[in-house]
């Protein structure tokens, strides 16, 4: 008996929009209220796009509506558009579109006080702990240039986690399958070491250590990547990327840190050097690995 094929949905995403109104570095979040849905963390101004608008056009009007700006459409520069895919229609995907807005008129006054209990302006480098964790990842994106993301429902997040736990992901993907005893570092236990961790849908998908250790004949400190390891299933999507940006992130509050360095492996140099590293070596071998070259980025100060 053959069996009866299933026929594709077509998926039809909710777009919203995205206020990001920025005062220098700091960004307006609206803290939700009374509506059901994540009421008591910060959001930012956004609502869905009617019927017959444009994306700019929804977005001035939420402005107007949620905090009584009048926003010119010729100021609100598109930022980001991430969308947030679903195995069904239920919950529906949705396609969410942020915008960046540096100049208007006026201040900002919350116009819905049975939705939203208050507005605040932060630091976009320091967010609230409160804040939605999707709003957060988009707003991480937006400071480090990126343009679009994707993603299902249950969000990827970065973590620090512990040595033991990058040891699975090193051996797989650097050593092999060899024993983990063979995946350690001699630097993993030093003091100021941090291991990150890539979970999608709980799933550690992603690993990569970082440890105070500066480039030789730079005086100021630096830190070293190590083992960065991705599963075979899920190369090629960005991971590597966001581990360096998240590890950057986490560098930025130790003013004195000056550099990122690593021993690149042959095949990830157009990865390092997509995210800002320069080469300071010519190629050698390591034993059982094969040819690298070792690879600095400077920070920004």
């Amino acid at each position: 008996m053959q069996a009866t094929p299933t026929k594709r949905e077509t998926f039809k995403a909710v777009p919203a929009v995205y206020l990001v109104l920025l005062k220098g570095t700091k960004v307006l979040l609206s803290k939700r209220a009374n509506t059901g849905y994540e009421d008591g963390n910060y959001s930012l101004v956004a609502g869905h796009v009617e019927a017959g608008e444009s994306l700019r056009a929804g977005l001035a009007r939420e402005g107007s509506e949620e905090i009584g700006l009048q926003l010119s459409e010729d100021a609100i520069e598109h930022a980001l558009t991430m969308y947030r895919f679903a195995s069904s229609s239920n919950p529906p995907e949705r396609l969410d579109v942020f915008f960046v807005v540096k100049n208007w008129q006026g201040e900002p006054e919350n116009k819905e006080p049975d939705k939203c209990a208050e507005l605040a302006w932060f630091d976009i480098h320091k967010l609230p702990a409160n804040i939605i964790p999707y709003i957060k990842h988009a707003l991480k994106q937006i400071i480090f240039g990126n343009s679009f993301c994707e993603f299902g429902f249950n969000m990827p997040i970065i973590k620090e986690i512990t040595v033991e736990e990058t040891l699975p992901l090193r051996s797989a993907v650097l050593r092999d399958g060899k024993p983990f005893d063979q995946c350690r570092f001699a630097e993993d236990g030093q003091r100021g070491s941090f291991h990150l961790g890539y979970f999608d849908d709980e799933q550690l998908v992603g690993v990569a250590s970082f440890y105070e250790i500066g480039f030789d004949n730079i005086d100021e400190p630096g830190i070293q990547l190590r083992g960065m390891a991705v599963d075979n299933h899920y190369q090629g999507k960005g991971i590597g990327k966001a581990l360096v940006q998240f590890a950057e992130q986490k560098i930025e509050s130790n003013q004195s840190i000056t550099h990122i360095w690593c021993n690149a492996r042959k095949i990830a140099y157009k990865f390092y050097e997509s995210q800002g590293f320069g080469f300071v070596s010519e190629e050698f071998e390591i034993d059982e690995v094969g040819p690298h070259r070792k690879m600095i980025k400077t920070l920004k100060q």
